[in-house]
């Protein structure tokens, strides 16, 4: 009979195989899996009431089946009611998170699964040894975009590619998708690929995308496990509305760990776009409040980091220096491979400076002397001058310059997505190198300078020394006139360049990118077994709670573009209201995925007792509702303090929350009714975009406003 039932659905003959399987089950009335494929049938034959009958039958028997769960989910999406769907595309990632199917079907349905469904799916994995992840974000979303990598993401490759080939299952590579908000492992060859790829010459950008693309389609969905360490090695700013899931992260146990290159935003605005500068700072302190441990790629950014967060009384977690190579890793060049642009001056005297084009890095210093030379000295005399780099920000009035003075009569060149291949043939033609940057967190070009056995011209300042040592020429980066006297004596006195060529031949002993990864892996280590000086408590969920003073007023809207630090980290530490069902739009406003959340803060130590009551403002954007209708209420301590009907557009909604024996503020959300969904099929209609906090108050003191909503009323227009 069964035989007979499943030739039958091979054959598409539904409403026969439904009825071959109901007379089976007649007989064997607890096969769970044929009550699946029962119902299956009817879904196709489409008696839909049916199928679903058939399938809660499966589950009654057999209520950790994951694959009825994912049938029944298949079967509300032919119905259309993608709630339901959702809901059963969850159970079933939760009972099996191995089996890709349902998070991929939750992926499609632009589901944002939160830190209780993956507290609840790793419940039912096996037990494994912890792991550490490194992530590898912000090279998938600046790959996707660029052929050639930043110092940042070169970094991210080379210790990630030497930490593989060094072996060992403690290290997985990870991305976070911004669109689902969830991590994925990905596969090793990955890193490998992609490093192989950028060192081919010509960079072919489509091969990167491709290698990316490969990696996002058999990665798997990572399922948080107390223990686990999630190493944010780059670029973190990148991803600025990332935070909450990271808190989400540390919820389940994981820790954080967190590679800090420099924190120039900081210290030195001036170098750097505003929105930048409001972006890093906030995801540094978003970072600072997280991590668990603080790596820096140098002593220079450790004592920079701890300075500046001991004069404003900010806690740190343990900050260890692990610096960076020398090492430029190209694989093979050769001139006759070389592109064009390069290939045209390596028969050519030149000197060489490599990095982004921005006021940081000072590339006018060397235009200034560059112009001495030629008023000084016959124009033969005088070397080409290279800049490899992508012009960056507020440089317009100096590439006007450049242009002015038609690139110094030809003398200057700038070459961009310049291949790792071409830059170390660059390299080692260079009669020397120039990096007269005014602060740096390392500054790898000098290095890979002298790896090459190139002199190397660099600043005084910051971590600079520190990767050169006495083998380099060091300059104020304020004081043309010191610069100049060093570029004539290289060019003009005879020896000098040979000198110094054969002192960093016979002295310098360059840091490769496997000994930086060695290093490395000693730290995790020494973090997965506690020791010192990783041996604190580790953080969790209740230590990150949000701290609000009474009267703060935070608006997020807009938010990006705020210039002042102390207001920044204020908003940063008001990002932790919110938990990982919300995500954050282009002007910073928070928007919630789904139809239940709950906000949380504490205030001041002191500040309120438990069972207070502390008045909260929330400035509340909705979309249009549901054809039937939405209703928000709102509950505290247990009990609901008020509701409204949803309409389109903003009002400003004011309510007592209690303060809970933690001296925890919460307040909870919930819409009732069914959710509208977006362009991705999200459940979103409601956003806030400003939170108040008012001063607490003994509970009895509201007992004539019953703790209700007190304020609702339209949004006036500023």
């Amino acid at each position: 009979m069964l035989r007979e039932a499943d030739e039958a659905r091979d054959a598409g003959k539904w409403t026969e195989a439904a009825e071959l399987y109901a007379a089976f089950l007649e007989l064997k009335p607890e096969a769970d899996g044929i009550w699946i494929q029962r119902g299956n049938m009817l879904k196709e034959a489409g008696r839909h009431d049916d199928a679903l009958a058939a399938f809660d039958r499966a589950i009654a028997l057999k209520p950790d089946n994951a694959d009825a769960f994912l049938m029944k989910g298949h079967l509300f999406k032919v119905m259309g009611n993608l709630d339901a769907c959702e809901v059963a595309y969850r159970q079933a990632f939760v009972l099996n998170s191995e089996d890709r199917t349902a998070f991929r079907e939750l992926r499609a349905l632009g589901a944002s699964l939160d830190a209780d469904t993956f507290a609840a799916a790793a419940g039912n994995l096996a037990a494994r040894g912890e792991q550490v992840l490194m992530d590898l974000s912000d090279i998938f979303k600046f790959l996707k975009d660029h052929a050639t990598v930043s110092g940042i993401q070169r970094v991210q490759l080379h210790l990630s590619e030497s930490i593989i080939r060094a072996g060992g299952d403690t290290f997985r590579l990870s991305y976070l998708d911004e669109v689902t908000r969830a991590y994925y492992t990905i596969a090793a060859e990955t890193v490998l690929d992609l490093s192989a790829a950028l060192r081919r010459q010509p960079v072919d950008h489509g091969e990167i995308r491709s290698i990316i693309a490969r990696a996002e389609q058999g990665a798997e969905v990572y399922v948080p496990r107390a223990g686990d360490v999630v190493f944010v090695a780059g670029a973190f700013w990148m991803l600025p509305d990332s935070a909450n899931v990271y808190q989400a992260l540390k919820r389940a146990g994981v820790r954080i760990a967190v590679y800090i290159y420099d924190i120039i935003p900081i210290t030195h605005p001036e170098f750097c776009a505003p929105e930048l500068v409001a972006r890093f700072s906030r995801c540094l302190f978003h970072f600072i409040r997280l991590a668990d441990v603080i790596f820096t790629i140098s002593e220079f950014s450790a004592v920079d980091l701890k300075r500046y967060c001991a004069e404003r009384g900010i806690p740190l977690a343990p900050v260890r220096p692990v610096k960076l190579a020398h090492q430029l890793d190209s694989g093979e060049s050769s001139a006759g491979r070389a592109s064009p642009a390069v290939k045209s001056l390596l028969d050519r005297p030149f000197v060489l400076f490599v990095s982004t084009i921005e006021a940081r890095k000072n590339h006018n210093y060397l235009f200034q002397i560059w112009q001495k030379l030629l008023e000084r000295h016959p124009r033969d005399q005088v070397p080409e001058l290279v800049f490899v780099g992508r012009p960056g920000w507020r440089v317009k009035d100096l590439m006007g310059s450049f242009a002015s003075r038609n690139h110094l009569d030809g003398k200057l060149h700038i070459l961009s997505n310049v291949s790792d291949a071409d830059l170390s043939l660059l390299y080692r033609a260079a009669q020397f190198s120039a990096f007269p940057s005014f602060v740096e967190g390392w500054g790898l070009p000098i290095g890979e300078s002298l790896a090459f056995g190139t002199p190397c011209i660099a600043s005084t300042t910051s971590s600079m020394p520190e990767v050169g040592g006495d083998l380099v020429d060091y300059v104020d980066p304020y004081n043309v006139t010191g610069g100049l006297e060093l570029v004539e004596e290289l060019l003009f006195t005879p020896g000098a360049l040979d000198a110094r060529r054969a002192r960093i031949a016979n002295e310098f002993r360059p840091v490769i990118w496997p000994q930086v990864a060695d290093e490395m892996r000693t730290r995790f280590a020494e973090v997965l077994a506690r020791t010192a000086p990783y041996d604190a408590p580790d953080k969790t969920g209740s230590d990150l709670v949000a701290r609000l003073a009474a009267g703060a007023q935070i608006d997020f809207e807009e938010s990006a573009l705020e210039p002042r630090i102390d207001r920044m980290r204020e908003l940063a530490e008001a990002d932790f209201v919110f938990d990982d069902k919300w995500i954050w739009d282009e002007l910073q406003v928070k928007w919630l995925t789904g139809s239940q959340a709950d906000l949380a803060f504490r205030l001041p130590d002191g500040a309120a007792a438990a069972g207070n009551v502390v008045p909260v403002a929330l400035e509340l954007q909705f979309r249009k509702p549901g054809a039937e209708g939405n209703r928000l209420v709102f509950r505290s301590g247990g009990a609901e303090v008020g509701r409204m009907d949803i309409k389109t557009g903003t009002i400003l909604a004011v309510c007592g929350a209690e303060v809970d024996a933690q001296g925890v503020v919460r307040l909870g959300l919930s819409i009732e009714g069914v959710m509208p969904r977006d362009d991705r099929l999200r459940p979103i209609l409601m956003a806030v975009r400003s939170i108040g906090v008012g001063s607490p108050v003994a509970a009895q003191s509201l007992v004539v406003m019953e703790q209700r909503i007190r304020l609702v009323r339209p949004k006036l227009e500023r």
